[in-house]
């Protein structure tokens, strides 16, 4: 109609208006106007033939008020130009038009002279009209003319306000994408959602990933969230592309992303690329425990054979096998396993607890034909054979049992403990069926095994085997019978085992001498004192209960040793190093208690020991010189501290530069009271300290006025010539009454 229609071609001047007027002719305006608009297709233009209907103003805003909304068009996109109060009032009312393309039309065309207030309905419009197109013309106006009025704070809108808002974003305005990072943020799913949309179609969420960096933490974990919010709303398409995850950086947020639960297609890439960084930051190292522990939740095929492949490129690191060998998946046993039984035989492999429990992880079918050869396989390494026998206790299986107890002997006492305690576990009864009926075979060997596991494991069903045990041949099996025994603290066995301190053989008298004391019962004390005063008794038992004495918590046990420094003196070096673990306040005053009773021999011998043990023993001395009620013990404790140089290291410290030490050796020297402590204390008479002075001459005076004239004399008549002076000077001020 558009082409055909002449008055879409008229011009606004004197040819078009002369023309417009032939077209209406004698018609009446009203509805020559009115058959024009309904023929009209509603078209967002502005048409010059329009402005020569402006001189029918008056028919023009009858008809802005027409149901047809064709007829309102058109009448409106003339009025538009008129200066008329009265249209100019008609089209702010039009701007609620219950058609959309009026208010298009309005929207686009309207020139106010009120800006701000034309701006304000714009704003609302584009905020709340229900129409999309209305809204989309709304925000190109206010983009358009208004942009310098345009602000918005996405807090204060509501809910409809905020999702109208993301619908209209532009990509090419920073504001508009700030407000879509704002909105996903949202708590309303709805509004998160189309935030979503919108970043995902503009490639924003691509970006984030693409350009995460681990130089700013806190911008780091701010695209995290903001990505953690996309994925809550299922928008995710991010995750699926393979040239996102190109650098650490972007690998480490990935990672993140999938372990808070999100989901991707490339998992598994992802996955590996994370674990094959060369990064060796603390950082990296946690996002590769995190791969890890998605990977062991996935069940493909895919997931299992990088499993494999980490297991065997990862054994040094003991992290990150320890998490995979915890959490090993069953489902993927067929391409694990052989890796494990690698890890098994490897010496150099250090998580063996951690490995053990993994084949836990596997059916036992695929296990059991391996262990068994293994165990039996003579060129096994025993480390290796052990560690096959562990696995084989992990399972339920009682067929095992006898397996498992037949190879003990091949064991230390620990690996022995730990086998056996697992087997209790879970098939107790089986088990002690099994070794009852295996202790009753002839095998040594065996029978010295199933003694130590069950001491270790706390059974006492075989107490019986044990105590007939003490009598047999095999001075092994009474020597493994013997610990056994006492690790069960079974007294009713005491007697028996005191009977083997006369066993023919040394080493079983060496070991029921070690244990008894180690029992600490001192119902056996008597009989290893008579041992270690026996002259014929071999060296080798005489030392190991010398050296097991020494160990001992039992005071009892000093009076055991002391008095062999005077029986046997070549034994006089293994006996001080016994002594010499003796240390506590209580055994070093028992020790000075038998050097004062003791003869010049042990005297001599506890002398040297003293000596050997230095602070330890010279600190807990000087507190009993201290003590007023150890008064009785004074001479003897002097004369050790005398005999073991401690009174010449106090002297030598009367010449240290400060006065802290010299003033603690005078007062050291004080407190001994020898005549050599007294000789060196004249040096502190004439110290530059005055307060060291005083104490010294002090303490002469009182060697004076104690009847200990001899002392004195001593000092007076001594070969040293600074000594003699020194007294008689000291001698010359406690007579005048004057301290220097």
């Amino acid at each position: 109609m558009k082409d055909k229609n002449p008055l879409f071609q008229l011009k606004n001047n004197s040819k078009g208006k002369q023309k417009l007027q032939r077209m209406i002719n004698d018609r009446e305006i009203l509805n020559w106007l009115k058959d024009l608009f309904l023929h009209t297709p509603m078209i967002e233009e502005n048409a010059k033939w329009k402005s020569l209907l402006m001189k029918y103003e008056e028919e023009l805003l009858l008809l802005a008020s027409d149901s047809d909304p064709g007829i309102r068009y058109h009448a409106l996109s003339v009025l538009i130009y008129s200066d008329n109060k009265i249209a100019d009032r008609l089209i702010w009312d039009s701007l609620d038009d219950s058609d959309s393309l009026v208010r298009i039309l309005l929207l686009k065309r309207f020139k106010p002279e009120d800006r701000q207030k034309f701006y304000n309905r714009l704003y609302r419009i584009y905020l709340k009209d229900s129409n999309w197109k209305v809204r989309k013309a709304s925000r190109e106006r206010i983009r358009k003319d208004y942009s310098d009025l345009f602000t918005i704070s996405p807090d204060n809108l509501e809910e409809r306000e905020k999702i109208h808002c993301i619908e209209l974003l532009d990509h090419r305005s920073s504001m508009d994408h700030d407000l879509a990072i704002h909105f996903l943020q949202d708590n309303k799913k709805g509004i998160a959602l189309n935030a979503s949309l919108y970043l995902e179609k503009e490639g924003c969420l691509d970006d984030m990933l693409k350009k995460a960096s681990l130089s700013d933490m806190d911008e780091f974990n701010r695209k995290k969230e903001l990505l953690l919010a996309a994925v809550s709303c299922q928008v995710s398409s991010f995750l699926d592309k393979k040239e996102n995850f190109m650098f650490c950086a972007s690998l480490c947020l990935g990672i993140g992303l999938l372990h808070a639960g999100a989901i991707s297609k490339i998992t598994e890439f992802i996955i590996e690329k994370v674990i094959v960084l060369p990064e060796k930051s603390v950082q990296v190292h946690q996002i590769r425990l995190q791969a890890l522990e998605i990977l062991l939740r996935i069940k493909t095929t895919e997931a299992y054979e990088l499993l494999r492949k980490i297991l065997k490129n990862f054994k040094s690191d003991n992290e990150i096998i320890k998490t995979v060998l915890e959490k090993l998946p069953e489902e993927g046993a067929l391409n694990i396993y052989p890796v494990l039984l690698e890890y098994l035989k490897d010496l150099s492999f250090s998580n063996e607890e951690t490995l053990i429990m993994s084949f836990m992880r596997l059916p036992m079918s695929y296990c059991l034909k391996d262990m068994y050869t293994i165990v039996r396989d003579t060129e096994s390494d025993l480390i290796v054979k052990r560690r096959a026998l562990s696995v084989l206790c992990q399972f339920s299986e009682e067929s095992t049992i006898l397996f498992i107890l037949e190879q003990l002997p091949l064991f230390s006492r620990e690996d022995i403990q730990e086998l056996g305690s697992t087997a209790l576990k879970w098939a107790p009864a089986p088990f002690i069926k099994t070794a009852g009926e295996l202790f009753q075979e002839c095998d040594g060997n065996v029978r010295k095994s199933l003694m130590t596991l069950s001491a270790l494991a706390g059974i006492t069903r075989f107490l019986p085997e044990m105590e007939e045990s003490l009598t047999d041949a095999d001075p092994e099996n009474r020597k493994t019978a013997i610990r056994a025994l006492i690790d069960l603290d079974n007294s009713e066995s005491l007697d028996k085992i005191i009977n083997l301190l006369y066993d023919p053989d040394a080493l079983v008298r060496s070991e029921a001498a070690r244990s008894l004391i180690k029992w600490n019962k001192e119902e056996a004390f008597h009989q290893l004192s008579q041992i270690l005063g026996d002259p014929n008794e071999v060296d080798t038992v005489e030392i190991s209960i010398i050296e097991e004495l020494g160990e001992s918590s039992n005071i009892k046990s000093i009076a055991l040793l002391i008095p062999v420094l005077e029986l046997k003196t070549e034994l006089e070096d293994e006996l001080i190093k016994s002594l010499m673990h003796k240390k506590k306040d209580d055994e070093i005053r028992e020790i000075v208690g038998f050097f004062v009773e003791g003869t010049s021999a042990v005297r001599s011998s506890l002398t040297k020991l003293f000596s050997r043990m230095g602070d330890s023993a010279e600190s807990y001395l000087l507190e009993l010189l201290r003590a007023e009620k150890e008064i009785a013990l004074h001479p003897s404790i002097s004369r050790i501290l005398d005999e073991t140089a401690y009174v010449d290291l106090c002297i030598s410290k009367l010449k240290n530069r400060k006065k802290s030490i010299r003033k603690q050796a005078a007062e050291d020297l004080i407190l001994i009271g020898t005549e050599k402590a007294w000789q060196g204390l004249i040096i502190a008479v004439k110290d530059i300290s005055r307060e060291i002075r005083i104490i010294s001459i002090r303490a002469m005076e009182k060697l004076r006025n104690n009847d200990s004239e001899k002392i004195l004399e001593g000092l007076k008549n001594d070969p040293d010539k600074k000594v003699r002076k020194y007294t008689l000077w000291a001698l010359e001020k406690i007579n005048a009454g004057k301290l220097p």
